[in-house]
């Protein structure tokens, strides 16, 4: 009981000196990068190979596992060190949830 109490405190707290005064818009920096000649788009086309849903040769590797492989094959491929990778954006079929995070494990793996 006290923990409601605590959080419908929180909800309902009027400011202490006056009102509170209107939300503004800033500018962020730091998503509007300045294009370059340098930067690099990479856009390539790799896949893992295909095997049975559940009973084949990849039942014990995980998506983050496959996804690894294909982005290593890319670098390789594309001759392109991972230190120079900025954003990575990748697409796959059937994941949950687009596979999101799973781009996100692969890059450090």
């Amino acid at each position: 009981m006290r923990r409601l109490q605590v959080v419908l405190g929180h909800l309902n707290r009027q400011p202490a000196s006056g009102p509170e005064p209107a939300p503004r818009a800033a500018p962020c920096w730091s998503s509007a990068p300045q294009k370059s000649a340098e930067d690099v788009v990479v856009v390539h086309g790799r896949r893992t190979a295909i095997g049975r849903s559940g009973r084949g040769g990849f039942k014990d590797t995980t998506p983050d596992e496959l996804l690894s492989a294909v982005m290593t094959a890319v670098l390789q491929d594309v001759k392109l060190s991972p230190a120079q990778l900025g954003d990575i954006c990748v697409g796959n079929v059937l994941q949950p949830g687009a596979g999101a995070l799973m781009a996100r494990i692969a890059q450090f793996l």
